[in-house]
């Protein structure tokens, strides 16, 4: 915006706690001294209707005020005469309809509304958000991925989280120690794909594999909500029995996780 001669711009964000705009950051050109004005704005907090960010907030639409001092609802006026601000126009950054933040800009000159700026600014907004958003979702996937991985850590059975396509990208500690432990399973890492050495033992008339694999990939599809069985394992110290369940992960993250629980001793 500085090529356009816009000299200070800030973004203020949706507080839903509150109800209210607080400033989130804001940015000058290096040939205006702006500072000042930039800091003295971060203690000022706009309801819906207040101001000219509370307006466009109100209203989900930009606005533009072309004279910054003779504008009744400005409550910053004061603060923009002092360091020669004249004219400011504000658009929403949204997301399906809902406003996420504001975006404000500033001139030193009298700028009189630009229509073709203002439908510009409609669809720059929704792209924001639509950023934002996925940086949400991106932040939340990971603290939810590592809540998962701390759970299944504590838990006294294997674990292993296949992804859509079946490939393994998690294994508990647990499971990956007993996997090193039989030769027969040491070939079940991480990246491996989890169907398709079910696919081989049943083409070899594995009847236990292609039990696991039908559950497997009908949880996997969504046409089971899940499932179970119970199978043999010949160890190193003899035939082991386990109970193996099979649930879908959200829907968001996609795939399923698998846990075996031993109940030879049963």
């Amino acid at each position: 915006c500085e090529y356009f001669e816009w000299h200070c711009g800030e973004i203020w964000q949706v507080s839903p706690e509150a109800e209210v705009l607080t400033y989130l950051e804001g940015w000058h050109s290096a040939s205006v001294p702006l500072a000042e004005f930039v800091s003295d704005s971060r203690r000022f907090t706009f309801a819906p209707g207040i101001g000219l960010a509370g307006r466009v907030w109100k209203s989900g639409a930009p606005a533009w005020i072309n004279n910054l001092a003779g504008d009744d609802n400005f409550p910053r006026a004061g603060l923009a005469d002092k360091f020669g601000l004249k004219s400011a126009f504000s658009f929403p950054v949204a997301l399906s309809h809902q406003t996420l933040a504001v975006m404000t800009f500033f001139s030193r000159k009298v700028r009189q509304p630009d229509e073709e700026l203002l439908q510009a600014t409609d669809s720059i907004g929704h792209q924001i958000g639509q950023f934002i958003e996925r940086k949400k979702a991106e932040h939340l996937t990971s603290q939810r991925d590592q809540l998962l991985h701390t759970m299944f850590e504590s838990l006294s059975f294997h674990v292993v989280v296949l992804n859509r396509d079946g490939t393994i990208t998690y294994a508990s500690k647990l499971r990956d120690q007993f996997r090193m432990d039989q030769p027969l399973l040491s070939h079940l890492a991480v990246g491996t794909n989890y169907l398709n050495v079910c696919k081989r033992a049943a083409s070899l008339n594995d009847n236990n594999a292609k039990e696991a694999l039908y559950g497997i990939e009908n949880v996997l599809t969504g046409q089971f909500p899940n499932f179970s069985m119970e199978y043999p394992c010949d160890a190193v110290e003899g035939r082991r029995w386990f109970a193996v369940q099979v649930d879908p992960m959200p829907p968001d993250h996609g795939g399923v996780v698998i846990s075996d629980a031993d109940i030879t001793a049963q």
